[in-house]
């Protein structure tokens, strides 16, 4: 569903800010 996509980006964009900040 359109809720799950949006969960994923959302999770991809946590990882990248994580990995980003350290």
């Amino acid at each position: 569903t359109v809720v799950q996509i949006g969960a994923k980006v959302v999770d991809k964009i946590i990882d990248w800010k994580k990995a980003t900040k350290e």
